[in-house]
């Protein structure tokens, strides 16, 4: 598992920044990769974070939220689908780091239909 980066405040800032204003570009039509072009920041590591955690949202909310295949997804993005499922993987294994480290899942917390 890869170890996850620490921000300081002013990338903290910059995050922020850059998520909420790439969303605005996505929402309005522009293609994943287009959108990413325009991250303003000069530290390639933290581009790369923003890209894939911006990724990592729309898959969240356009697959877990509305549902949304996989193929649906990358053709509203006008992305490969083989991206979003790489993605995707990174996500299952982020959740499972979460468990493991804060102590596993407790079963009796879970609500089960």
């Amino acid at each position: 598992m890869a170890d996850y980066k620490e921000f300081t405040e002013e990338e903290e800032k910059i995050y922020d920044r850059e998520i909420k204003r790439l969303r605005e570009k996505l929402q309005r039509g522009l293609s994943f990769d287009d959108t990413c072009s325009t991250i303003d920041t000069e530290d390639a590591e933290l581009q790369q974070i923003i890209r894939d955690d911006l990724l990592k949202i729309m898959i969240a909310e356009l697959h877990y939220s509305q549902g949304l295949s996989f193929e649906m997804i990358a053709s509203s993005l006008k992305i490969e689908k083989k991206q979003i499922e790489e993605i995707h993987k990174i996500m299952i294994d982020d959740i499972m780091y979460t468990v493991n480290r804060e102590g596993g899942f407790d079963k009796g917390d879970a609500t089960y239909h």
